[in-house]
């Protein structure tokens, strides 16, 4: 591909990427379950959502009849939500549809409740706020879960991705002082190398787009 797709987010979108932690957790925790009627019917929605969710896995943008068909393949098969309400979220905030992204991203977090620590359903919420462009209160939100996390080892990659956001915030409201102290927290956290595998781009990084900005 000529481009990374979730960088070309980043750089356009920033606000609406971090979902996608929201997809790793609740793709972990989620499973498949086949009911014994209409078994041909079932199993053929199945391998169509499946292949879409392939090709989005892939960075590939998903054209309209895709889109529509995983929303009708979702209203035939609830159980499938927490694997495709995320595809269908940030599908929906590249477009720079707003209302219909926060309307998945809510019926993601609804059904991915039961399976997630309170920190990810914290970092969940705090998503639906800069959604709505509410950036003052989600940089409060997640200071709060940044001091939350220092208190509960075992969430590295959720720590990183909330220092991420809070960079983007602090930027956002204009706190040049956060910036520089997330900046340096970031670049020098554990699992910086694991958001640079995601953002890396041939010759343009994670720290190429937050220096040239």
């Amino acid at each position: 591909m000529e481009e990374n797709k979730f960088l070309a987010l980043l750089s356009k979108h920033w606000s609406k990427i971090v979902l996608g932690i929201l997809a790793i957790a609740t793709v972990a925790v989620w499973s498949e379950r086949l009911f014994k009627s209409n078994k041909s019917e079932k199993s053929q929605d199945f391998f169509i959502a499946q292949q879409i969710f392939e090709r989005f896995q892939k960075g590939e943008y998903l054209a309209p009849e895709s889109i529509e068909a995983t929303q009708n393949i979702l209203e035939r098969h609830p159980e499938l939500h927490p694997k495709y309400d995320p595809v269908l979220a940030l599908t929906f905030f590249a477009q720079q549809k707003t209302p219909e992204g926060i309307c998945y991203a809510r019926s993601l977090i609804h059904h991915a409740q039961q399976h997630l620590p309170d920190v990810y359903k914290e970092y969940a919420n705090t998503t639906l706020l800069i959604s709505e462009g509410k950036y003052e209160e989600a940089f409060r939100e997640a200071s709060f879960l940044e001091a939350k996390l220092s208190e509960q080892p075992g969430y590295p990659t959720l720590d990183a991705v909330n220092t991420l956001r809070l960079l983007f915030l602090a930027r956002e409201i204009g706190n040049t002082e956060g910036q520089h102290h997330f900046w340096t927290k970031l670049s020098q956290h554990p699992s910086y190398s694991t958001l640079l595998s995601i953002f890396q781009t041939e010759n343009l990084s994670l720290s190429d787009f937050f220096l040239r900005k």
